[in-house]
């Protein structure tokens, strides 16, 4: 039930009347009561009011690869997230394919009343650079889950995807209700972009928009200074910036939000915790289809990330970057006793081969902002012709672009218990 503030006035308008009309007849009800079930009410009623200002509106723009999917099961049962419209564009797999995927988790999550709009099937500039799928994702983006032999998916074939483009949708779905919904994009920005261009304004009636994507110090995961989702479509995602620029003022804060890569891997899990997560009891349904499509980056990234982490790593062959003899070493000034420790670049590959779902913080800074302990808002801009950098974000790190103010709000650090416990309320225990 929600109650709006008219209701509300109304219903206290009665409640008093009432009040009057029974003192006019001799009724025993005192002040002290009409104020205490006034009260009772009024505290209720703002309860519900309030309930209801705290949902948020959800928009997920996504290209539906493993990350992908642990965020957006996470938004389909979370209290706070209304979860309105899923967008699709390529990025992880073809676009075509992540439709499927949307109505495999819709079809997991009992949830097919949500419409989804198939979008860009391709970056804006086509034929510049060929996009290197991560094979974590699997062939289908889902861990390979469509050939899963040993799993009973329920049927996604009733679902029908809306015939409205995804970038329509978007500029009606703002145009109707501006200043109401939130935009989550975890996927290449060519949806957004092309709503922009053909809505200029359109920014102005979004409430906010929380990007994953882009590197805060240019540690690549696409070429050697990009990350997937910007360098899959830099010019889209310079569209996106620089209509955010035209909006900045040095007093209102940027409507965008950038969750970096980086971020990510300084934020990741211990294998063992997907191990807690997936396999300790209780594990919900949820939490058992998360431990089947995340099988292929687990094979992938499990050993070396227990490596890097003191163990002995893997006994078969597989994708490992830094082998046992390759840890640095520190030496105990007092006992001359050597340990192996982590370089800065074996910390940095230790975390990007965590348990790992970069999408994910991107929908949890926006549902709970407590969970964003630090950042900054800067002028970012995206390298749009360099060999080695297109699709770079770099950032105004000494504030000398003449711009109005910035256009990002850049998240620096994140509380990880509180992912954590978003994880563990999604796939274990329920909210």
């Amino acid at each position: 039930m929600t109650v709006s503030r008219s209701h509300f006035r109304d219903c206290l308008r009665r409640l008093q009347s009432a009040h009057l009309t029974a003192v006019g007849c001799g009724s025993t009800i005192t002040e002290h009561h009409f104020r205490r079930q006034s009260s009772t009410y009024i505290y209720n009623a703002r309860a519900m009011e309030n309930q209801e200002q705290e949902t948020i509106q959800l928009i997920i723009d996504t290209d539906v690869g493993i990350d992908d999917a642990t965020a957006i099961l996470v938004a389909l049962q979370h209290p706070k997230a209304v979860v309105k419209a899923f967008t699709i564009v390529d990025g992880n797999v073809d676009m075509r394919q992540a439709v499927e995927n949307c109505k495999t988790l819709l079809s997991v999550a009992h949830r097919k009343d949500i419409p989804i709009y198939p979008g860009a099937d391709g970056p804006l500039v086509r034929g510049i650079v060929k996009k290197e799928l991560w094979p974590g994702h699997g062939t289908d983006g889902l861990g390979g889950i469509t050939t899963h032999e040993d799993l009973t998916l329920p049927g996604a074939h009733d679902i029908k995807e809306q015939k409205e483009h995804a970038a329509l949708a978007l500029i009606r779905m703002v145009n109707e209700n501006p200043g109401v919904y939130s935009i989550v994009a975890i996927g290449p920005l060519t949806n957004i972009a092309i709503a922009i261009t053909i809505d200029p304004t359109f920014l102005t009636k979004v409430k906010s928009v929380y990007i994953m994507g882009g590197c805060l110090f240019a540690k690549g995961n696409a070429n050697r200074a990009a990350e997937f989702n910007i360098h899959c479509d830099p010019e889209a995602a310079h569209i996106v910036f620089h209509s955010s620029s035209q909006l900045s003022t040095p007093s209102n804060p940027p409507k965008l939000t950038l969750i970096t890569w980086e971020l990510t891997v300084e934020h990741g899990f211990p294998w063992s915790f997907f191990d807690y997560l997936t396999q300790t009891a209780p594990v919900n349904e949820y939490g058992k289809f998360l431990r089947t499509v995340t099988g292929c980056a687990e094979s992938l990234s499990r050993a070396q990330h227990e490596l890097l982490a003191g163990g002995p790593g893997p006994t078969v062959p597989t994708a490992v970057l830094v082998s046992k003899e390759q840890l640095g070493v520190s030496t105990d000034a007092v006992t001359g006793q050597k340990t192996r420790i982590r370089t800065q670049h074996e910390d940095y590959l230790y975390g990007a081969n965590s348990f790992l779902m970069p999408d994910l913080y991107a929908l949890v800074a926006l549902l709970d902002p407590s969970s964003v302990t630090s950042y900054k808002d800067w002028d970012v801009q995206v390298e749009l012709h360099g060999h080695h950098t297109r699709g770079m974000t770099h950032m105004d790190w000494w504030g000398a672009s003449p711009v109005p103010g910035p256009n990002v709000r850049v998240v620096l650090a994140m509380d990880r218990e509180k992912v954590k416990m978003m994880l563990e309320k999604s796939f274990k225990t329920g909210f």
